[in-house]
């Protein structure tokens, strides 16, 4: 690296003399300029990177000592060597004690190659200081990289609902807080995953703590600093922007028409994000990842690719509001079966409509909403007489997918009327049968064919399904068998296999949790089960789903 020096004398020949006669090149130092006293000599080392100053000890306006210490002052590094005459000797070599001066030299009898000489020394102490300071930043850097990933991953193991030590934490970054949880839409990360998107965040906000919480979700603590005149809500809302490469960023008082325009930064992914209200002790963590969760709800209604605050507690009376739009829902379920027992397209389409209009209201929350809009999928798939109980299976299994990744209700609601739609299309397409006997066995059938897709990944028996829908064993296997083609057993097993074919190709769960999560209590059970069903191994399935095979 090239260092910059500054000749200081009021004696203009021995400027010129230094200027024009010591070899800077050789040195590795560039002369940057002169001056004839010390103030103009100190504005010059305020305007520009001065490294080395070459100056007189006695000078009108300010003499060479008050101009190294003030210098010093701006430019801590900074070497000088002093210039003196005869009657300053012993002035100057007391000032080489100064840790700035690295040597004098008297003006009768020095050389250019004796300022060459010392401008090298001072070269290389400059260089030694810059190394060190740089190994010094490295190890603190180093070590806050540390302490930032110890501090990240507490916060990780708190949010996962395990022991964590947040002590550290909280004497580091005292609050009040505010925790927000950002979620990735499906489908918009990078090959790089949720750690790129982690650390992007973590340099849009340097002084949070960013975990990666779920496969696509970051949660991202800040504390809130007195006086710094922004609040954590518009930083969060700011760094969503730039992470996003959104345009425009809205809170829940936007006007729900969906989400934010993409910038141009495809690489970026689309994220959701929900921030809680304050609070001020860090065993309150898991609280404020609730309340920033329940923020994403919004989302739900009003569109994904926003920024959305929580609040601490619901509306008044929520709570009954909620248990009322349950019986509800419920109520409106039970009048879609009949409706559909007698084939009344009209009236379906009027309870239907019903439903989605309670749905908009916004009193259920979304998980409950999804699990009612399978139900209603189910009911609507019973009524399609025409559908074997394998389409039957396949096709449920489909839209349960669907419903699950659904991002808004806005999609629900398509979703359930195409499968309608469709249902009445194939039904048309069929010619006119007789009515249906016994319709309150068929309803029946229906209610616990809901059951089973509720409960089957848990211990289940015909004789638990069959008392849910008040028949006996043998009545309801008879009856089951005819409505859906399959034996109890076949079918709970045709609905394990076909959860652990979804499970193999988008997670990475070991073969054996699968089949603990498909209902099947054992490993030998279920490797023979998926074998039956799918004609291969799940470790096989998994493989061809992943090469993109006709396993999957």
């Amino acid at each position: 690296m090239r260092y910059r020096a500054l000749i200081v004398d009021d004696e203009p020949i021995i400027r010129y003399g230094l200027a024009s006669t010591v070899d800077w090149s050789g040195a590795g130092i560039e002369l940057a300029g002169e001056a004839g006293n010390g103030e103009a000599a100190l504005a010059l080392v305020g305007e520009r990177e001065i490294d080395v100053l070459i100056t007189d000890i006695k000078m009108p306006r300010m003499d060479g000592l008050e101009l190294i210490r003030l210098s010093r002052q701006r430019r801590p590094h900074l070497k000088a060597i002093l210039i003196s005459s005869y009657s300053d000797f012993e002035y100057a070599r007391e000032a080489v004690r100064l840790e700035a001066v690295v040597d004098y030299l008297l003006k009768p009898t020095m050389e250019p190659e004796d300022v060459t000489r010392l401008l090298g020394v001072c070269r290389a102490k400059l260089d030694e200081e810059r190394a060190l300071a740089e190994r010094s930043a490295s190890f603190d850097r180093e070590e806050r990289s540390r302490t930032r990933h110890g501090f990240e991953t507490e916060l990780h193991r708190c949010l996962a609902g395990q022991p964590a030590d947040l002590a550290a934490l909280e004497r580091e970054l005292p609050g009040p807080y505010r925790l927000s949880v950002w979620r990735a839409e499906e489908g918009s990360l990078a090959a790089s995953g949720i750690e790129r998107q982690a650390e992007l965040l973590t340099a849009l906000l340097p002084d949070g703590i960013v975990c990666a919480s779920g496969e696509r979700e970051l949660s991202l603590l800040l504390a809130e600093r007195p006086g710094d005149g922004v609040s954590v809500v518009r930083r969060v809302r700011e760094a969503f922007a730039a992470l996003c490469g959104m345009v425009d960023v809205r809170d829940a008082e936007g006007d729900g028409s969906g989400a934010g325009k993409a910038g141009a930064t495809g690489s970026r992914a689309v994220f959701t994000a929900g921030t809680g209200p304050p609070f001020h002790r860090l065993d309150r963590v898991r609280d404020a990842y609730g309340w920033a969760r329940n923020a994403l709800e919004d989302a739900f209604f009003q569109g994904a690719g926003h920024c959305y605050e929580g609040t601490l507690t619901g509306k008044p009376g929520a709570d009954a509001a909620a248990g009322e739009a349950r019986d509800r829902t419920a109520a409106l379920r039970e009048t879609l079966s009949r409706r559909l027992a007698d084939a009344d397209d009209a009236a379906c389409e009027r309870t239907l409509q019903q439903l989605f209009d309670l749905w908009l209201t916004r009193k259920l929350p979304p998980a409950e909403i999804r699990k009612a809009a399978c139900d209603v999928l189910l009911r609507l798939q019973s009524a399609s007489p025409h559908l074997r109980a394998e389409e039957r299976l396949e096709q449920f299994m489909g839209d349960y997918e669907r419903l699950l990744r659904a991002g808004s209700l806005a999609e629900v609601i398509a979703e359930v009327q195409e499968r309608f739609r469709q249902g009445r299309e194939l039904q048309d397409a069929l010619p006119l049968a007789p009515p249906m006997e016994d319709s309150g066995s068929a309803r029946a059938i229906q209610t616990a064919v809901t059951y089973i897709r509720e409960h089957f990944r848990s211990e289940i028996t015909l004789r638990e399904v069959a008392d849910s829908v008040h028949m006996s064993r043998n009545y309801f296997s008879e009856q089951f068998k005819r409505r859906t083609g399959l034996n109890f057993i076949d079918y709970v097993i045709r609905l394990r296999v076909n959860y652990a074919r979804h499970l193999l190709e988008g997670t990475t769960l070991k073969v054996h949790d699968i089949g603990t999560q498909c209902g099947f209590n054992s490993a030998k059970h279920f490797l023979k089960m998926f074998k039956r069903e799918a004609g291969c191994t799940p470790a096989e399935y998994r493989s061809r789903a992943q090469q993109g095979g006709e396993g999957a």
